[in-house]
């Protein structure tokens, strides 16, 4: 029996935007420049965060590569950090855009495939194989609904026939969970939800984009959403997992 402690959280580049429309309207120029005393005050957070909950596995949407914030996971063995955008796009080379990443934290040193879609803009996708006893699918959905469908469908494709999975990210899921549906009936996966799920915004939490689905074999499994953990406009979800 082993037992995994995940942690998911979008980080929101540092910005410390809460997600209120009054810090969107004042304050979204920290998407082009984050003074160094927001960007400080967040890394602290956050590595208070992990200190607390003290992850096995840190999934991390929207953030740079920046060499103070990876400080955090220096005792961390498996290490990934990847620009969100296809290997053509582009977006890899615009400044405010080539140093949007993704990045996937491990303690114990696992196989870790970095896969991109075939739809969207944002294509990057982790495939972590966990110690042979789970896979674990690391995205950041598009906001086009249609596009997050054709994500969905691969998805589904790359989950069939493995034994145990679970899938973890950013949904974008704005029309609510039914946008699931096919994804999950196409699938064995189900959606693991805490007693409270709303992850956006984190000034107000009302959607809850946030989310973890997991193979129906996988019955060991929690999900929490940490509410007082407010680094940025996205709440973090903890999923502990036993197999």
């Amino acid at each position: 029996m082993h037992t995994h402690r995940i942690l998911l959280l979008n980080l929101g580049y540092e910005t410390g935007l809460d997600g209120s429309w009054k810090q969107y309207l004042l304050d979204s120029w920290r998407y082009v420049h984050t003074p160094e005393k927001v960007q400080s005050r967040v890394r602290e957070e956050f590595q208070s965060l992990i200190k607390s909950v003290q992850p096995d596995i840190c999934c991390v949407l929207e953030m740079h590569h920046d060499p103070m914030l990876l400080k955090t996971f220096a005792a961390y063995h498996c290490k990934h950090v990847d620009p969100k955008y296809g290997n053509t796009s582009v977006l890899r080379r615009l400044p405010f855009f080539r140093d949007n990443c993704n990045g996937v934290f491990a303690l114990d040193r696992l196989p870790c495939t970095v896969r991109q879609f075939k739809h969207g803009t944002k294509k990057l996708l982790y495939d972590v194989n966990v110690k042979n006893e789970f896979s674990l699918l690391i995205g950041h959905y598009s906001l086009h609904a249609s596009v997050r469908q054709q994500q969905f469908e691969e998805i589904a494709q790359l989950v069939k026939g493995r034994k145990r999975a679970i899938v973890c990210g950013d949904f974008n899921d704005f029309g609510g969970s039914k946008e699931l549906n096919s994804l999950i009936k196409h699938s064995n996966l189900r959606i693991v939800r805490p007693a409270h799920n709303q992850t956006f915004p984190a000034c107000h939490p009302k959607k809850p984009l946030d989310l973890f689905l997991c193979s129906g074999d996988i019955v060991d499994v929690h999900a929490e959403v940490l509410n007082n953990a407010r680094l940025s406009d996205h709440l973090p979800v903890l999923l502990t997992v036993t197999v």
